[in-house]
């Protein structure tokens, strides 16, 4: 669970933050891989709670 968590957060940070914001990425699969993993993120710390 951790492993996939962190994967899901390094995966989001790189795809939407750092390729899409500061590098001015503009792949439709990349920004879609990103939010997977936001969606991701989200179910998992709401299953926690």
């Amino acid at each position: 669970m951790k492993k996939a968590l962190m994967n899901n957060l390094i995966t989001a940070y790189q795809n939407l933050h750092l390729l899409g914001y500061y590098r001015g990425g503009v792949s439709v699969p990349t920004i879609k891989s990103g939010f997977k993993a936001v969606n991701t993120l989200i179910e998992m710390v709401e299953s926690k709670i």
